[in-house]
């Protein structure tokens, strides 16, 4: 390819093969196989399929920083956890059975300020814990969701 730059007349040339990225393309998400990464179990009980959320975040590297608004929620002055909002349906929030204008106390009894500190703990849970506990409130009331994962 040749171009001018700076009045300089320059010949790039590209091994196409360096630069094929078709490999590195992450696969296709598919939604019905990620519904099926929790199973209920009981009331705000259920169980995780490790798979099948890493290959969601996988495929979509980004998806639990974009999968909803979270917001510090702040009370007398004080941080008292995390506010979530614009939860996507199809987002790991959902599926974990978060609604939007819940509050996120603590994940596995660490005290949450910080919308990275949630993320960050999902995230490692996802990949190497066998539970999750998910401290919450939701419409005043207190709530507590504890998953299984394997």
């Amino acid at each position: 390819v040749g171009v001018r730059r700076r009045g300089k007349d320059m010949t790039l040339t590209y091994d196409f093969d360096v630069f094929d990225t078709r490999s590195q393309v992450a696969p296709r998400y598919d939604a019905t196989a990620h519904a099926q990464g929790v199973g209920a179990q009981g009331t705000n009980q259920a169980t995780l399929s490790r798979k099948h959320f890493l290959d969601y975040l996988a495929a979509r590297p980004r998806a639990l920083s974009r999968g909803a608004r979270i917001v510090p929620s702040i009370k007398g002055g004080k941080a008292k956890g995390l506010k979530l909002y614009a939860i996507r349906p199809s987002s790991v929030f959902a599926e974990l059975g978060l609604k939007n204008g819940d509050t996120i106390h603590s994940l596995d009894g660490r005290t949450l300020t910080a919308d990275s500190e949630f993320i960050d703990g999902l995230r490692q849970a996802l990949e190497n814990a066998k539970s999750l506990a998910i401290d919450l409130t939701r419409r005043g009331k207190p709530m507590r969701f504890e998953f299984t994962i394997n």
